[in-house]
């Protein structure tokens, strides 16, 4: 209920939150055959935000070969759950434009907590040593690779570009405390 709180949802949706998790109970629906039930005790209730009783998939966004990967058509799932779960959650009309669930829930879209992720993992190598290996690599990637390249520095340049941020290597020469 803390993280409730904290997400800005007001008092009313409260009590409908606890319900869902009071008791809760499940069953698996795999390949048309049904499990029997058996109680939740954490987690959200599946069944009840996805009616279909899939598996959801989320989206991963790794480091693989110096890059952020991430896989389209699970962002492109997850957004569409993300967006369907709030606006159950707040009781808004499907209808409901997304800048306002977004907005009304106080959370970031999928792609944006990547990125705010992502920048977060820069800012630790920012305010490393200048004879740290990573500062060091971070310079060099910046220097060699172009911007059609996916490497991860790259990516994060393109991030700081998409929302107008200084240049990268600002913030390798004056990193930002947390």
């Amino acid at each position: 209920m803390r993280r409730v709180y904290q997400a800005g949802i007001e008092d009313k949706h409260w009590s409908l939150i606890s319900s869902l998790h009071q008791n809760a109970a499940s069953t698996i629906k795999w390949g048309g055959i049904i499990s029997e039930c058996f109680p939740v005790s954490l987690g959200v209730r599946p069944s009840r935000w996805n009616t279909q009783h899939r598996p959801i998939q989320t989206p991963c966004a790794t480091l693989r070969n110096g890059t952020i990967t991430t896989q389209n058509s699970h962002a492109t799932s997850t957004r569409k759950i993300q967006k369907r779960f709030l606006k159950q959650l707040l009781s808004l009309p499907t209808s409901t434009p997304d800048s306002a669930v977004y907005i009304l829930s106080g959370i970031l879209p999928v792609e944006a907590q990547i990125d705010k992720r992502a920048l977060g993992l820069f800012n630790n190598i920012c305010n490393q040593d200048e004879s740290s290996t990573e500062k060091q690599l971070a310079r060099r990637q910046i220097s060699v690779k172009s911007l059609d390249s996916n490497n991860w520095f790259i990516q994060i340049k393109k991030i700081l570009t998409k929302y107008n941020m200084d240049k990268i290597n600002t913030y390798l020469d004056i990193p930002m405390k947390k």
